[in-house]
């Protein structure tokens, strides 16, 4: 039920938002070009994946009672191995977000995604706590 939430109230509206401005600055900066997908994913790599982890590693942390400090040292202690799990499922599944699917059904194809990832993300999470 928490990753369910966090899924609806987080990770949609934020995803959407971060797809949008990704297509705005690549255009504005006049990188929309078909190789431009490899900056696209080393940005989202970088930025969109440590941010996103740690909002949902403590937003279902606070859902499940712990304490913020809880949280944070669960973000610090998960950040390196998340980043590297994280590459060997966001950078194919980027490479096809940027590449193939249409900047409208990005969400979509990334909710599915996201599902495996949360998977991952709570594996994480527990093996801390245990």
């Amino acid at each position: 039920m928490r990753s369910c939430l966090a899924g609806l109230l987080l990770h949609g509206p934020l995803c959407h938002f971060w797809y949008q401005g990704m297509d705005d600055f690549f255009d504005e900066i006049e990188l929309n070009q078909w190789w431009s997908v490899f900056p696209k994913v080393a940005v989202d790599e970088m930025v969109w994946t440590p941010f996103w982890n740690g909002c949902y590693l403590s937003f279902t942390g606070l859902l499940s009672g712990k304490t913020p400090e809880e949280c944070v040292k669960v973000v610090k202690q998960t950040f390196l191995p998340l980043l590297k799990a994280g590459v060997n499922i966001w950078i194919p599944a980027n490479l096809i977000t940027y590449g193939l699917i249409p900047q409208e059904s990005r969400l979509l194809w990334a909710d599915m995604v996201e599902i495996l990832w949360c998977v991952v993300l709570a594996k994480k999470a527990d093996e801390i706590e245990h």
